[in-house]
């Protein structure tokens, strides 16, 4: 307590004046987005993309009010390589990161490898300092993708990080029809057919969807990796 006493003000007053040191805050938030073509789907309602847009708006001003520093990763197939923004200006760097998820950055395949692994590859070779870190991407994405080096880039990730996993799907993806042949459109009005006419389709990818979910479900548990799974 005597250490805290700052003599020369108490002096001076006449009262005593305690000295209050203040850590600076050195918490980040990272966001990595995924803004790729597969995230423009919608069966009912809104597209993936809008969701993911909404959560990431969301956590930005949440973390705004509690004085974090932002970071944002947007990744995606449509983008030559990923986003990155940063700045000590939350305000501004929220403005800039919805600024850019409201651009138009079409649905054509630009890069294959801008992918999951890519983006996930690139922030734990960037990022060294402790931060809450949310991913933000879709079901079908990591049905397809989530491997063996994703899994061993995420533990890497987690051990400085902790790790967020926010997941969205369409209900369609989870609870296709039972049985037949359907079409989609896509932004051009051009059709595309999934077919489920063929026996036990249905339940066969049921039940590699419920497999898959379990699985990851334990991945995260072990790895204390929080996830959220959104329709």
């Amino acid at each position: 307590f005597r250490s805290h006493i700052d003599w020369n003000v108490t002096a001076r007053i006449g009262k005593v004046h305690i000295r209050e040191f203040v850590t600076e805050k050195e918490n980040n938030l990272d966001i990595i987005i995924d803004i790729s073509p597969h995230m423009q789907f919608a069966s009912f309602w809104r597209f993936k993309y809008f969701l993911a847009v909404e959560i990431m708006a969301l956590i930005s001003f949440a973390a705004e009010l509690k004085g974090e520093k932002l970071a944002y990763w947007f990744f995606g197939e449509n983008l030559n390589n990923f986003h990155y923004l940063q700045g000590n200006n939350s305000s501004n760097i929220i403005s800039k990161a919805l600024n850019f998820v409201c651009e138009d950055h079409g649905v054509a395949y630009l890069s294959w490898q801008n992918n999951l692994e890519h983006i996930l590859l690139n922030y734990k070779n960037m990022q060294n300092s402790r931060a809450v870190l949310f991913i933000i991407t879709d079901l079908s994405r990591l049905l397809i993708e989530f491997n063996n080096v994703i899994e061993s880039l995420l533990i890497n990730i987690g051990r400085k990080k902790n790790i967020i996993l926010v997941d969205i799907y369409d209900n369609f993806e989870t609870s296709p029809p039972k049985n037949g042949v359907f079409s989609l459109s896509n932004y051009s009005s051009m059709d595309q057919y999934i077919d489920f006419s063929e026996n036990n389709a249905t339940v066969n990818y049921h039940n590699m969807l419920d497999e898959f979910q379990e699985n990851l479900n334990i991945f995260c548990r072990r790895n204390s990796i929080f996830r959220i799974s959104l329709p």
